[in-house]
């Protein structure tokens, strides 16, 4: 009975754990991805290991009301070539209480981003950037360029950052 009792606690931990894993890649499914222009700040902080605090330009549109949703209109802007990869660059165009939009789809060149209103400020969950420190030495001799920030919107308009991209300035 005891080791029946324990087989099944396994199982259903099991079970619990893959489902959310496939939940998570579900929801990645029709994401797109797209660069966002960045400027980087770099608190390395050792308690919470080695991450960039990472500002955008569309990160503190005014007009936003403590403690509630917002949604921010992303859409294509141009194309740069980044590591001889061409990508696309999105930009915000507007922002809108979640009541005000009726048409949410996420195409190739455009969608909604949901944000939280904290202090002030948007908070979309993607202002830090974890790097391993194999990754450490190549963004230390960093001096200078145009930073991206490769990121997928899902459709739920969740932003997920996938990497940290760069062009160096000339002679870097």
């Amino acid at each position: 009975m005891n080791v029946n009792w324990m087989r099944w606690t396994l199982a259903m931990q099991v079970l619990f754990f893959v489902g959310w894993a496939g939940a998570e890649e579900y929801g990645r499914v029709d994401a797109v991805e797209f660069l966002l222009e960045a400027r980087p700040v770099d608190p390395r902080d050792f308690l919470s290991g080695l991450y960039m605090t990472l500002g955008y330009r569309f990160m503190d549109p005014e007009g936003s009301v403590p403690g509630r949703e917002a949604l921010v209109r992303l859409e294509f802007e141009r194309e740069v070539t980044v590591n001889d990869e061409t990508w696309p660059v999105w930009r915000a165009a507007l922002k809108s209480e979640p009541s005000l939009v009726e048409d949410r789809r996420l195409t190739a060149m455009s969608g909604w981003a949901t944000a939280s209103v904290e202090d002030g400020r948007l908070d979309y969950g993607i202002d830090r950037y974890y790097f391993s420190e194999a990754r450490q030495e190549e963004l230390n001799q960093l001096r200078g360029g145009q930073f991206y920030v490769l990121v997928s919107l899902g459709r739920d308009g969740t932003l997920r950052v996938q990497d940290l991209m760069w062009e160096a300035e000339a002679g870097n």
